[in-house]
């Protein structure tokens, strides 16, 4: 009796530590961004110019410190807080070279490959972004393949502040300007009552999202509070792994009823901390409306 007590309670202990330290470092280990082959090749994004390459191995020679975590991705700092650098949650997107050998029963074969649809889908709307919405994305580049040209480790930070070297030409990586996200912005500007600007900023939203759907792209993942930054006061979005190509989108009706859906959501959520806001809206766009009907 007394050794199954020492077990269960061994066992509590460990799991205990685990989940701590999970918490502490926000689940970041190297092994669980370690590039893994894939016997499927996804697209490849276009190639850098020498020009590029040397800017990126500027930005990258610097470190790069733990900042946050999504869906796909931990998103790291640079030092001089001008660039995010993204790398994927491998175990989530990938499953286990040795799982596909193994005699499954069919729901655990479907398990499988979902999550590897769910890694060409992400893949490939990163690279879509790079190649096609660069401007409108703040990508500097994106690395999915095996490479032998960066030829230098990246330095990334965790949470404890224990630097781990990554291998730069053989991991997966997306590197981004740093943007100021939507609901930090938008707070900025309430804070400085500056309702202009915030007007102007709810219709660079609006431009972005059309831009993106006109070129052929619906955006599976529209919160805006979340997925789209501002740099300069422009919006840009900041999430690119969920962008999939669907030509109906050039559809102006059907881009803009998405836009304005998605739109439509944030200002709800804006108005639930900022009922102040309310009044000033409202005005705002009776005045617009009188002016459009004077013209």
């Amino acid at each position: 009796m007394k050794s199954v007590f020492k077990i269960l309670l061994f066992c509590v202990i460990f799991l205990g530590v685990e989940r701590f330290c999970h918490w502490q470092t926000g689940g970041f280990t190297l092994q669980k961004i370690r590039s893994i082959p894939s016997c499927r090749p996804i697209g490849v994004s276009s190639p850098l110019t020498n020009d590029q390459l040397e800017h990126v191995q500027s930005i990258l020679s610097q470190p790069f410190s733990y900042c946050g975590s999504g869906n796909s991705c931990y998103a790291f700092q640079s030092h001089d807080g001008s660039y995010i650098l993204k790398v994927f949650k491998q175990h989530h997107l990938h499953p286990l070279p040795w799982a596909n050998k193994l005699p499954l029963r069919s729901h655990w074969r479907a398990h499988l490959e979902k999550k590897q649809c769910k890694r060409e889908r992400v893949f490939l709307s990163c690279i879509h972004a790079f190649d096609e919405l660069r401007e409108l994305t703040g990508l500097i580049y994106v690395h999915l393949h095996p490479t032998h040209q960066i030829n230098q480790s990246i330095t990334l930070i965790d949470r404890l502040g224990i630097e781990h070297h990554l291998a730069a030409d053989a991991s997966d990586f997306v590197l981004q300007k740093k943007a100021v996200l939507a609901r930090a912005h938008f707070d900025q500007l309430i804070e400085e009552n500056d309702l202009k600007a915030a007007e102007r900023s709810l219709q660079s939203i609006a431009e972005l999202h059309a831009k993106i759907a006109e070129r052929g792209f619906k955006d599976l993942d529209p919160n805006i509070e979340t997925n789209v930054g501002f740099i300069d006061g422009k919006a840009i979005k900041i999430d690119v792994g969920c962008l999939v190509k669907d030509e109906r989108f050039c559809n102006e009706r059907l881009a803009q009823k998405h836009v304005q859906k998605a739109i439509q959501r944030f200002k709800q959520n804006l108005l639930l901390h900022h009922p102040e806001l309310s009044q000033d809206i409202e005005t705002r766009q009776l005045q617009n409306s009188t002016t459009q009907k004077n013209r």
